[in-house]
Parts: structure tokens; sequence; C-alpha cells
């Protein structure tokens, strides 16, 4: 049994390119593009996008490009390039939803954004002893998967506990998150991501970065990004949780009855879809180059707990 959303439509084809350019060097030259998705393979770059920008791009940084044109794909027979196009589309649509992905698990979300929906919670906070805080916050990980003849996108209910940093002492992989309310929250800076940061410097501004802080922190990373301190927290494994004194309230959140897991699952489909049928997913230059049915959910049968 899957928690699965049925995909109604897709793109019917893909542009490909013969080209030169190395996995590493594409992914540095179209990663910035947020309308083109893309996959590598075999000398031949295949995505859905825009042409243009895509060529000038592979020319100009010095790498061959030779347009083939256009190829019919079966996402079920060529789920090899169409699975990993699809995903980089899906992480740019949940990013725009409220989650964040983690660069290491790439197909594993978590929500940031709201904390309650429809009277379900989706962040939790906990106390330990010392007053100090966690914060759980409720994702899947997230499998498009050909199954009897159709393609899904199976769904596996994940939680992601959240520490706020304290001290001075900057861990290397932050996550950053803004719980506070906010009229510019869709035109915020923060990165929607986890961060892997070499060094961090802290300071103080009034520069009217966010209205609510100007203690600040600059995380030397693949970009230097500039963030309030109080943002900053850090994924809390089995063997702090237990350290600080949360694991027992910890575990009921992590291993919920499949009731809850199924309804967490449905809010997620709510939000997803804005309450309707269907899900849209832009792709490339389309604003539904992907659709699934948002009500085709059958709860997975799990005992064991869904945090490792």
């Amino acid at each position: 049994m899957l928690n699965a959303l049925l995909v109604t439509k897709y793109p019917e084809s893909l542009h490909v390119i013969k080209t030169n350019v190395t996995y590493p060097a594409v992914d540095q030259l179209l990663a910035k593009f947020r309308d083109v998705h893309y996959y590598p393979h075999a000398e031949k770059l295949y995505f859905v996008g825009d042409r243009s920008k895509v060529e000038t791009t592979l020319t100009q940084a010095g790498f061959s490009s030779e347009y083939e044109g256009e190829t019919k794909i079966n996402p079920l027979s060529d789920i090899e390039i169409v699975r990993p196009i699809f995903y980089k589309a899906i992480r740019f649509f949940l990013l725009n939803k409220g989650f964040v992905w983690k660069p290491k698990i790439k197909n594993e979300v978590f929500i940031t954004n709201p904390p309650i929906y429809q009277g379900t919670q989706l962040i939790h906070k906990l106390e330990n002893f010392s007053k100090e805080e966690m914060f759980i916050h409720e994702g899947f990980r997230f499998y498009l998967e050909p199954i009897v003849g159709n393609l899904f996108l199976s769904l596996l209910p994940r939680v992601t506990p959240l520490l706020p940093i304290k001290g001075p002492k900057i861990p290397r992989d932050l996550v950053v998150v803004c719980r506070r309310p906010c009229e510019k929250r869709q035109e915020c800076k923060l990165p929607k991501k986890k961060v892997e940061i070499i060094t961090a410097e802290t300071f103080y501004s009034d520069s009217g970065f966010c209205p609510y802080a100007n203690y600040y922190v600059k995380l030397i990373a693949e970009k230097t990004i500039t963030v309030p301190f109080w943002t900053l927290h850090f994924e809390a494994f089995s063997s702090t949780i237990r350290e600080r004194g949360f694991y027992v309230n910890f575990k009921k959140i992590a291993q919920k009855r499949n009731l809850d897991k199924r309804n967490i699952l449905n809010v997620f489909s709510d939000i997803l879809s804005g309450n309707q049928k269907e899900i849209a997913i832009p792709v490339g230059d389309t604003e539904r180059g992907i659709a699934l049915n948002s009500e085709y959910f059958k709860a997975e049968v799990e005992k064991e707990s869904f945090y490792d």
C-alpha cells in the first residue's frame, strides 16, 4: 500500500542538445534558472524550458551545443531521464509552498510555514527541563514511481527536529527558518534549503533586511548569505535529542498513529493543491507541466519510526 498521488499529466516531449558539458558544470550554469529543468545523459542534455537560454548559456561557457530537436517521452520507459527532470520541478514547486528541502536528501522536504493548517499541527514546539525549545517539522520523502502501468508520486511521512543555535559556535550544516509573521514573507531573502557553510561572521546592523532583527550572521558558503541570527537552527539527531531531554515527547510525535499520518498527508495535499482536486506543478516555462490527482491517497501501513 502506498501513500500516492496519481500523475495525470506530464510534458510529452523534451528538448535534446548534444553537448560536452559535464554534470557539475551544467548544474552551475543552469541551476539558477527556475524555468529550466534538465538532465545530462550520454553526452546529451535533455531539458524542458527556454531553448535559446540554454544554448546561449552553454556556448558562452565554452561548451558545444548542437540542437537535435525534441524527443517524445514515455515516463514509464524513460524514467531514468524523466525522474531527475521532474524532481527539479517538484522541488522548486515545494519551495514556493512553504517547504524546505535537504541538499543531501534532495527528495525529502519539511514544512516551515504555516505551523497549523485546518486545525492540524504541522510544526510542534517542545520544551525540556531547562526550558530549551526544539521544533519538530512535519514533512515527507517523495518518490516518482511507475506502478501498474501508471506514474505516481508516492509520499513517505518524515519529521525533522530543529534546535535553535544559542552560542557563538555555529555548526557547518545549518537550517534557516523564520517563524515570525511578516508582511514581507513572500519577498524574504532567507535561503529555502539546508546550508553548508565554510565560515560565519556575526555583526550588528540596522540595514532594514529584516524588520525584527539587528543582529545578523554572514554565512560564507557557495554563496555569501546574510540572515538574522535567531533564524539559525541545526537538525538534531537521536543522540542530541536524548541528551537534552526531548526524546520521550519527540517519540510521540515521530511514531504517530496511521490515522494521524494520513491526516497530515491530506493536509499537505490541500496545501499543494490550494484545496482543489488537482495539484498543478510548473515544468520549464509551462504553468501546468505536471498534474497530480490530489485526492488519490492510500495510507501506508508502517510500524517503524519515520525518523532515522
